[in-house]
């Protein structure tokens, strides 16, 4: 038998209280598992039922990383995955942070500035093979 459960297979109500209580302070599900012993599905499960969000990742740019980002993505007309290559992290993360400020194009435009982008890399493609 399980020390943290009680007869009836659920976790002890003071385990639950301190799992949910650590992930509220901001830390990771996985986290909590380790230190109390409760799954990290339960730990998720109890914040959620008692109203508590779940914490999104990190998400935050220096000023410069983010100004750099707004540039590539607005000016220089790159999509959120080449901006993330560029920037060296997660295409997610740029799209979490673009979203946040309000910078996200329609599916039209997207798909207008990346046929364009195709058509020019063919066109540039036929320059150089032709005199080969």
């Amino acid at each position: 038998m399980n020390p943290l459960k009680t007869d009836t297979g659920k976790y002890l109500p003071e385990i639950i209280e301190r799992s949910v209580r650590l992930y509220e302070k901001g830390m990771k599900a996985e986290t909590v598992e380790k230190i109390t012993g409760m799954k990290r599905r339960s730990v998720n499960y109890h914040a959620q039922r008692l109203g508590i969000k779940r914490k999104a990742g990190n998400t935050s740019f220096t000023p410069k990383q983010a100004t750099e980002i707004k540039q590539l993505y607005v000016k220089g007309s790159l999509s959120s995955n080449q901006v993330a290559d560029i920037m060296n992290v997660s295409a997610r993360k740029v799209r979490k942070f673009l979203a946040r400020e309000g910078l996200t194009r329609d599916r039209l435009k997207a798909l207008r500035m990346r046929f364009k982008r195709r058509s020019s890399v063919k066109n540039d493609n036929k320059r150089f093979f032709k005199h080969a």
